[in-house]
């Protein structure tokens, strides 16, 4: 099993609809995956490290697939189609250089966690 995240900067500009990210845009990321999405979490950056600090991140999601090459297979060609409304989500546009997806442990503090999915 493989999780891979997408992580959404949290800039002094970035506006996120986490209502949105939640009940719209992830369950369409799933249903276009199907089976290859085991399931998902959403994260919604709380705080920093720091007491007072803001989070590193505004939002993430960590998707989880059997491998990469099942994930690839099946989100590949999502990222070719329409977003359905993905501008609505962040102001960054997507591909932007700012949005990282990595298959890796998330070992950040200060967030609140969702679990979405579930096969």
């Amino acid at each position: 099993m493989i999780k891979v995240s997408v992580m959404y900067p949290n800039k002094s500009d970035a506006r996120f609809d986490h209502d949105y990210y939640r009940n719209k845009h992830m369950p369409l990321v799933k249903a276009r995956m199907g089976d290859a999405c085991k399931y998902y979490t959403i994260d919604k950056g709380l705080a920093g490290g720091a007491p007072g600090s803001p989070a590193t991140y505004v939002g993430m999601c960590h998707i989880f697939a059997d491998s990469v090459e099942t994930f690839q297979k099946s989100f590949g060609p999502q990222r070719q189609g329409d977003h359905g409304g993905y501008c609505q989500l962040h102001r960054h546009r997507a591909g932007h250089a700012d949005q990282r997806s990595r298959c890796r442990e998330m070992k950040q503090g200060g967030v609140s966690s969702l679990r979405h999915g579930r096969a």
